[in-house]
């Protein structure tokens, strides 16, 4: 069997250990060779700060082209956008969710396997820990 997965990425900049952007929201077959290609016509360093698997290249395409459309005022160039990487992981979560539930429907069974299978579960995660840490910064006591 082929194996056909495509990864929906997000690329941020790393300042001073830290995701910055502007980000970059693609799709590839290879993330190691995506990302070393991006690596060498950028004069800052960048890094995979998320990617989401998809069956195919056309349902990763649908959820790349979906995701831009929603930033499209945020685009600097191409697949370059000026939000922060957080920012960015969000509306992609929203729109993985909201793109399988209208693949899906009310299939809680293939729901859950299809986010499974894409790394929402991840991604919310690392969200969680994101706003953790930036209520931390603040004083803010989480609950």
């Amino acid at each position: 069997m082929i194996n056909d997965t495509c990864h929906i990425y997000l690329i941020a900049h790393v300042v001073s250990d830290r995701l910055a952007g502007p980000v970059k929201i693609g799709i590839t077959n290879s993330l190691g060779s995506r990302i070393a290609t991006i690596q060498t016509g950028n004069p800052r360093e960048v890094t995979i700060a998320f990617s989401f698997a998809t069956p195919n290249r056309e349902i990763a395409a649908t959820f790349e082209r979906a995701f831009h459309e929603v930033f499209g005022a945020h685009r600097l160039k191409g697949e370059w956008f000026d939000i922060p990487p957080a920012a960015a992981l969000e509306g992609m979560v929203a729109n993985i969710r909201s793109g399988l539930k209208h693949f899906l429907g009310d299939d809680e069974a293939l729901m859950r396997d299809a986010l499974s299978f894409c790394g929402v579960g991840e991604a919310e995660t690392l969200l969680d820990g994101i706003q953790a840490e930036v209520a931390r910064q603040a004083g803010v006591t989480v609950q």
